[in-house]
């Protein structure tokens, strides 16, 4: 019973998806099956859908997927080891190497790098007044800079 119900929940959830997954040409007879309750139709259909080679499809997509988690994340480390350590040509150069880094690649120069750890030190310890004194000194809108950092260097 939790079976069929959980399967209910699948088919309304996923309802036109089912074609990434493989699903397409059996969605109807899933669906079908749970309404009728009918677990041995619905066994079927499910069996019927998933191929070898839509497996390894699926296998890629998710090897691809945890690929770029993991350097996303080794590059948020590298970002953060930086600026905890104070190095500048660490930070740029792991701070380059995201698609998208903003405006702040373009603002953080050697020379005032020293006050943007402070600023992520301020953030880190939750002090507003100095992370908002630091901003306005590094010339950031407010919001601008740690909010459009905040998924590359939030801690863990």
């Amino acid at each position: 019973m939790i079976g069929l119900v959980a399967s209910a929940g699948i088919v309304s959830a996923f309802g036109g998806r089912f074609s990434r997954c493989g699903f397409s040409d059996a969605g109807e007879a899933i669906k079908q099956a749970v309404e009728n309750n009918d677990y041995e139709a619905w066994k079927d259909a499910m069996s019927g859908t998933m191929t070898e080679e839509k497996f390894r499809e699926i296998v890629e997509r998710h090897e691809v997927r945890s690929e770029r988690r993991e350097s996303m994340n080794e590059r948020r480390e590298a970002v953060k080891q930086a600026l905890e350590t104070g190095d500048y040509t660490a930070w740029k150069n792991a701070i380059d190497s995201f698609e998208r880094t903003g405006r702040i690649a373009d603002k953080i120069t050697e020379d005032n790098f020293g006050t943007f750890v402070k600023l992520h030190e301020a953030k880190q310890n939750r002090d507003y007044e100095t992370l908002k004194e630091l901003r306005e000194e590094l010339g950031f809108d407010k919001g601008h800079c740690m909010h459009g950092m905040r998924g590359r260097i939030r801690n863990k």
